[in-house]
């Protein structure tokens, strides 16, 4: 019994948001019927969207899916594979793996970024006791290193509120300034005129999932992974372990 078994949705929605807002209430146990133009569907269907449903349901691998019939298995897929086996583990049904996850993600990366920056502030620490100066007064060592998490899974979260000063032309002059340091894409280019309080770029929102900048030595730019939305996709699972990796080495 799930909390909206009662309820039936007929989903005329598109590309993302619509469709993952309809996929969580099936999640739920609504009766959702999906209608999308013929013959390829909605775009999202490319993208990877979520597979726990299938993966925890088919008695085959790979999974029968909605998604990926006939298609081969995309990278997305093992960071879901994780979920859905830790649910089958737990006896956690699909309606709930995915949020639990997600959650999950979220508490152990605070774990793992507060252990690197523990480890790394006793290591200055023993250091000065050893005899070496410092000019460092920093706060009791078990609150210190909660900066590590609050600007890894907060602050980090923020770009929204930077889209709103850079649409109000905040902090823009011409040449070097605040915004070209920052460096996220769109971010550095001149405001448009006039300023406004809600920024009118075309899906503008989703920059906050992309602003992750890299160069190599010479100055060029390279691409990176640089997805970091509310998806299990490996590279937001592997997170925490990777924290949890290094942390013992510092």
């Amino acid at each position: 019994m799930t909390p909206l078994d009662d309820i039936f949705v007929l989903d005329l929605s598109r590309i993302l948001s619509g469709p993952f807002c309809t996929m969580m209430l099936g999640d739920m146990g609504a009766t959702v019927v999906k209608v999308e133009p013929p013959p390829r569907g909605d775009d999202t269907r490319l993208w990877g969207p979520p597979f726990i449903n299938g993966i925890m349901n088919s008695p085959t691998f790979p999974p029968r899916d909605l998604w990926l019939s006939g298609y081969s298995i995309s990278y997305y897929y093992f960071g879901y594979v994780m979920t859905s086996m830790l649910g089958l583990f737990t006896g956690t049904p699909a309606t709930l793996a995915f949020n639990l996850m997600i959650a999950l993600i979220f508490g152990l990366s605070a774990i793992g970024a507060y252990g690197i920056l523990y480890n790394l502030l006793a290591t200055r620490q023993t250091s000065n006791a050893e005899g070496q100066s410092s000019s460092l007064n920093p706060l009791p060592s078990f609150l210190f290193p909660l900066l590590s998490p609050l600007f890894l899974l907060l602050i980090a979260n923020m770009e929204g509120f930077l889209e709103v000063l850079h649409a109000r032309g905040f902090l823009w002059k011409a040449g070097a300034n605040f915004w070209t340091w920052l460096d996220i894409p769109e971010l550095r280019d001149v405001p448009t005129l006039p300023f406004g309080w809600v920024p009118d770029r075309f899906w503008w929102w989703w920059r906050a999932s992309r602003v992750v900048q890299d160069y190599d030595l010479s100055g060029a730019w390279r691409e990176v992974i640089d997805e970091y939305v509310s998806r299990n996709l490996p590279s937001i699972v592997l997170r925490p372990l990777v924290a949890a990796r290094f942390a013992p080495e510092l």
